[in-house]
């Protein structure tokens, strides 16, 4: 999973950034200098859709953003179709008004 974070404003970074996926949720320090999708592993994704929630904290502990969305992961097999292995993927944007939403994977 992905999360593009380049329309949150770069002010009271570095940021504090939790990504849960249905129950599983990684925390992580993050600065904008970092680049703007950290990668959060979901080794159960599959074809089914899920819950992906997305938290980010300020340094002083201030809400930045907290959404969830429904995301659909997309097969994608980086070694060619009909090889392993097959990776389950998902690219979510936080738009500039906060709110979190799946974009096509790009692969």
């Amino acid at each position: 999973m992905t999360f593009d974070l380049s329309a949150l404003p770069t002010v009271g970074a570095p940021w504090e950034v939790t990504a849960c996926i249905q129950e599983v949720c990684d925390t992580r320090i993050v600065q904008p200098a970092d680049g703007t999708s950290p990668f959060f592993r979901a080794d159960a994704l599959t074809e089914d859709a899920v819950q992906a929630r997305l938290q980010v904290l300020d340094a002083s502990g201030g809400t930045v953003m907290d959404d969830t969305v429904g995301v659909t992961p997309v097969r994608y097999q980086p070694n060619g179709k009909g090889c392993e292995p097959i990776v389950w993927q998902a690219e979510m944007l936080v738009g500039a008004d906060g709110v979190l939403r799946q974009v096509k994977a790009a692969s």
